[in-house]
């Protein structure tokens, strides 16, 4: 049975010399013995007859349109790009010179879309001097902040077993948040640990949750009425593994919010703030970064911002620098202290840490909410 079924078809290269009308070609004694192959093979030397007769001329082997050999076709590529940006590189000039002929007639400069600039319309974004936005920071559980009656006391708490990365995690955040401490838990519960350090006038608790032995999640609790939000952490670096990396100072620093435009943004970006002293030191030249952006690729930010992988989602990329690198008398450069990480929030949780019977502000639905990637959420 196999035999005879071996027998019926052809073989793939007799198969592709038929399908492009070329010659059948005898490669066994047994195929060319059948009289179904002879009869293709016959079939094959008269369409060859046929298309040589033709008007358009016999058929030729199509070329693939690139090299066979790797050096090359590379060559090639890298030939194609300078081609390429050298076209793109004249057509600019050549605008610029029309600008310039111009001059105050020359139409408005083209802007590239992004996601940013395209994104969807948001009824909770905040507008500046916005009286009912005003007067809610007045009375919400940040005021005390503000109004420079509270300052920041920062409590580091690990899980009750931590593994050696979120130690790490947790040594680098108590270098650079001034007036904070690490603590190890050893097995004591939150909802116990919050009221105690309260009676210790600790402001915000920060909690580096962790899987498979490395640092997942990040709970931050204000105190002492809350709020309560789950962050999702990833991309985490310390600052021994940046390229280029300072050492941390004991000034106070800058922080630097971006993009927090919506209410639950004002929310959040008020709470990370409050990690923070009011007041910098301006000399030490300490910068953090809290920046929300949302992308779906990892890419270096010019500049200062660094984000990482994400579809249809809102990160918050946390850096700190050492700022104000003077290079020249025009020239300002930047250097990371690290560490470096980012947050995508889960949810904001009213009050202190209940997760049972707690109210949740928001919490993050995949399905239902990251319908596009134009819509902002922070």
């Amino acid at each position: 049975m196999f035999r005879a079924r071996f027998l019926l078809w052809p073989s793939s290269y007799e198969q592709r010399a038929l399908a492009r009308g070329g010659v059948l070609l005898p490669t066994r004694k047994i195929m060319t013995s059948y009289p179904r192959v002879r009869k293709l093979g016959e079939m094959a030397k008269k369409t060859a007859r046929v298309l040589a007769r033709s008007p358009l001329g016999p058929l030729r082997k199509v070329s693939r349109g690139r090299p066979g050999n790797k050096v090359r076709r590379l060559a090639a590529w890298r030939e194609e790009k300078k081609r390429k940006m050298k076209e793109k590189r004249e057509r600019r000039e050549q605008r610029q010179k029309e600008r310039e002929k111009l001059g105050e007639d020359a139409p408005p400069k083209l802007e590239p879309r992004t996601i940013e600039n395209t994104r969807v319309v948001d009824e909770t974004v905040v507008v500046p001097d916005d009286e009912e936005v005003i007067q809610d920071e007045k009375t919400d559980e940040f005021a005390g902040y503000f109004d420079h009656r509270v300052t920041p006391k920062v409590l580091l708490l690990t899980v009750k077993k931590p593994s050696g990365k979120t130690v790490l995690l947790l040594n680098e955040l108590n270098k650079c948040i001034p007036n904070s401490e690490f603590k190890l838990r050893w097995g004591a519960e939150l909802k116990k640990v919050i009221p105690e350090a309260v009676e210790r006038d600790f402001t915000d608790i920060l909690v580096v949750n962790e899987d498979q032995k490395r640092p997942n999640g990040l709970v931050a609790i204000h105190l002492p009425s809350g709020p309560t939000a789950h962050f999702k952490l990833t991309g985490f670096k310390r600052g021994y593994d940046i390229r280029g990396h300072g050492k941390v100072t004991q000034h106070k620093p800058e922080v630097i919010l971006n993009n927090f435009t919506t209410r639950l943004g004002h929310s959040v970006g008020r709470m990370f703030a409050s990690w923070f002293p009011q007041v910098p030191q301006f000399t030490g030249r300490r910068v953090f970064t809290f920046t929300t952006r949302e992308t779906s690729s990892s890419s270096d930010i010019t500049g200062c911002f660094k984000t990482f992988d994400a579809f249809l989602c809102q990160f918050i990329s946390f850096m700190h620098y050492f700022g104000y690198i003077f290079r020249g008398a025009e020239k300002v450069g930047l250097q990371e202290l690290g560490p470096r990480l980012t947050l995508k929030l889960r949810s904001l949780q009213e009050g202190t840490f209940d997760s049972k019977h707690g109210e949740y502000i928001w919490v993050h639905k995949r399905k239902q909410m990251d319908t596009s990637r134009r819509k902002f959420h922070l």
